[in-house]
């Protein structure tokens, strides 16, 4: 495949390699210590692609997950792998975060919603009797999960306060001063999520007639460029979910 492109804030590129015959592109990328951990735009019924790679961009191992992971405190990441019921094949599905493993047993299909460096909060499918119920959990990795209420879908920049959430085709930004809604068809979504440049600009990928770039986005919803129009591909751009965040391309 043709090699994606980590632009640093600080200059630094960095190529990364998936290994994947075609043009499979990166949609998000979280630091987990000397590495990453990558998903791609493979997607079927809910489960994706996910990658380790190393500080060199190469990855070392693949497996199947329901979303991106999710940035910790001290770099350490939180992620799912389990076994896609298409495969044909069989397996558990774990929760990983900071070095440690928990098998979920019966609970299907869990998606990550927060990740404080000890608990993991998440999603999951529960039988529910006469049908499986998507339900709230926590859990520090080594007593079973309890039950909590659903997480909030909303995503905080670091003071706590402004946060952004998409509601079917709105992308919503909100704060102590109340809301502002933007349509969202301009954003590859599913592919490129938005993430927090810092406490008052979101950045988003922007499309348009085959082509895109990188948009800005302030608290009252003006949206601006941050980047060159480039040819459209299929993944947009993603970026890695930190404080400031870097850029594949």
């Amino acid at each position: 495949m043709r090699d994606l492109v980590l632009h640093g804030t600080d200059g630094r590129l960095l190529r990364i390699r998936l290994g994947l015959r075609g043009q499979w592109g990166v949609t998000s990328l979280v630091a987990d210590g000397d590495g990453y951990i990558a998903t791609d735009d493979r997607w079927f019924e809910g489960t994706i692609g996910m990658h380790r790679l190393d500080g060199e961009g190469q990855a070392v191992a693949s497996w199947t997950s329901t979303g991106p992971a999710l940035a910790g405190p001290r770099g350490a990441a939180a992620w799912v792998s389990l076994v896609a019921p298409e495969s044909g094949e069989s397996g558990p599905t774990l929760l990983h975060a900071g070095g440690r493993e928990q098998d979920i047993g019966p609970l299907i299909s869990p998606v990550l919603a927060a990740h404080d460096g000890r608990t993991l909060t998440f999603t999951a499918l529960q039988d529910g009797g006469r049908s499986y119920v998507r339900r709230g959990f926590t859990t520090d990795l080594v007593d079973p999960p309890e039950r909590v209420p659903v997480p909030s879908t909303r995503t905080y920049a670091s003071d706590g306060e402004h946060w952004w959430e998409l509601r079917r085709w709105r992308l919503v930004i909100g704060g102590p001063d109340g809301e502002v809604a933007i349509r969202s068809r301009p954003f590859v979504q599913a592919l490129g999520r938005p993430a927090w440049e810092d406490d008052s600009h979101l950045l988003v990928t922007v499309t348009h007639r085959r082509r895109q770039a990188i948009g800005r986005i302030d608290l009252d919803g003006t949206l601006s460029l941050a980047s060159d129009w480039s040819p459209f591909d299929n993944a947009g751009f993603a970026f890695v979910t930190d404080h400031f965040p870097q850029i594949v391309r």
